[in-house]
């Protein structure tokens, strides 16, 4: 850490720093372990608009008082929630010693999936202050639109291409883009969702936004929640896809009873009624995840027989999806 910022530590949060360590591969994002006089902490530090620093420290303080274990943020000597050095606003949080837990084993994907369903379950009854609001639910028609609209330029881009792992791709995209087709018309005609949408803020679950082993730190038997910068108002589907992309990349492969014990692990502690199992199969069966490998070019680093993989575990595990959407739409 520059002297420069470690001065303004000192002078927002009266911090005497004795030795850092860098935590993020970003350069526009500043995290770092802190070990000080005082005790060690996480400063981080990130270009962000005021309100949404506004909704995420709401958010927070919501799910403290709910009993979710997540790391507690320090005001500066000023009590303000955050500094401003060189265009970024930076906060001081707990660090949070633990270990994150891994997806190889049943055991662990039970936890993560009772960890998620407690957090959901409890996040109800959250009302954002004026003016910083972010609800998911407004966005899904647009997204769903502009995903399948990605899929289908990529396709023309590539069609031509004489790389093995590119055909392997392609070879897939039709499939998906009807399946994204597909999964917006049962959008637009699933009554739950148009409800859904007109809901209160205090009746949408927050979703943390970013779900995965590495965002979850277990105390010897304590499970903390920590990276909140992504929370926001949405669907429960949004958090279980992330977290089931990271259980089917570690495994290699998309297994139908895996996904029905983290499910149901998840159920013992936010229970899902007829209707929002419709919703949540409707979402996890459309290719968000197959639109991200080709959005942010991920082939790219996987060979052919990596790509191949890919593409047909996500094929499984979409047609596994759309059965099961069927059976509750």
């Amino acid at each position: 850490m520059n002297k420069l910022l470690t001065n303004q530590v000192k002078k927002h949060f009266g911090l005497t720093i004795r030795s850092s360590k860098n935590l993020s591969r970003i350069s526009t994002v500043h995290v770092s372990k802190i070990i000080t006089d005082q005790g060690i902490y996480l400063l981080k530090g990130k270009e962000e608009q005021e309100s949404r620093m506004r909704y995420i420290r709401a958010a927070q303080q919501h799910l403290h008082e709910k009993k979710i274990l997540i790391p507690r943020e320090y005001l500066t000597v000023n009590g303000q929630p955050y500094f401003t050095f060189e265009n970024k606003r930076y906060i001081l949080q707990e660090w949070i010693k633990g270990k994150s837990p891994t997806v190889s084993s049943l055991e662990n994907i039970l936890k993560l999936g009772k960890l998620i369903g407690r957090f959901h379950h409890r996040s109800l009854g959250f009302s954002p202050p004026a003016d910083c609001r972010a609800m998911g639910a407004l966005d899904w028609e647009n997204e769903y639109q502009a995903d399948k609209r990605r899929i289908d330029q990529w396709y023309k881009k590539h069609l031509r291409s004489d790389s093995p792992k590119i055909k392997w791709i392609i070879r897939y995209c039709k499939r998906f883009s009807s399946r994204a087709e597909w999964a917006y018309q049962k959008l637009l005609a699933n009554s739950f969702y148009h409800e859904w949408k007109s809901y209160p803020d205090e009746q949408h679950y927050l979703c943390h936004g970013d779900y995965h082993p590495r965002n979850t730190m277990f105390q010897k038997n304590t499970p903390y929640l920590i990276d909140w910068e992504d929370i926001r108002h949405d669907f429960v589907s949004k958090d279980i896809s992330r977290m089931h992309f990271m259980i089917m990349r570690k495994h290699k492969t998309f297994c139908p009873s895996r996904f029905e014990s983290f499910l149901q692990a998840y159920q013992q502690q936010n229970p899902l009624q007829s209707h929002e199992l419709g919703l949540l199969y409707i979402d996890l069966s459309f290719p968000h995840m197959f639109e991200r490998f080709l959005r942010k070019s991920l082939y790219k680093k996987m060979n052919t027989n990596e790509v191949a993989s890919f593409v047909k575990n996500e094929w499984k595990k979409t047609l596994y999806m759309c059965r099961k959407a069927k059976l509750y739409c």
